[in-house]
């Protein structure tokens, strides 16, 4: 089953990124994104994101809009009993491919909900998330 579903637009490549978390009947929740035309057609095939997870939470996703990048975050759960900790991929439509990144806070405290937007003031993006352990938190 296909869920949690987050989309972001990029008007200098004229496409979409769309990403969504699958639940498989006999494996753990996986990640997945793929590029869109602008009509909605898919440009490639999907890719994966994020595995070995034991749990997924719903991605965020934002573009920047001069290199026309993307930046998807979610909180992941990695260890039975474990936090949920955030993880990040910057990803290039043109080469599709994703650069992963652990963007966890404190580590210990689990991390949910997270949402990003990018910044043209700052030109970075800005990503916050709900944390049982601590105050609102962001980082850029």
């Amino acid at each position: 089953m296909q869920s949690n579903v987050a989309v972001a637009y990029s008007e200098r490549d004229q496409r979409y990124m769309v990403a969504w978390r699958d639940d498989p009947p006999d494996a753990d929740p996986r990640l997945y994104a793929q590029v869109l035309a602008a009509d909605g057609t898919p440009d490639g095939a999907p890719f994966l994101l994020s595995e070995s997870a034991l749990d997924v939470g719903p991605p965020a996703i934002a573009c920047e809009p001069d290199s026309g990048n993307f930046l998807v975050v979610w909180a992941n759960q990695a260890l039975a009993g474990g936090p949920h900790l955030l993880a990040q991929a910057r990803l290039d439509l043109r080469h599709r491919g994703a650069s992963l990144h652990g963007g966890r806070a404190d580590g210990e405290s689990t991390q949910a909900a997270p949402a990003v937007a990018f910044s043209t003031a700052d030109n970075a993006f800005v990503v916050v998330w709900q944390d049982d352990g601590s105050p609102p938190r962001s980082r850029t």
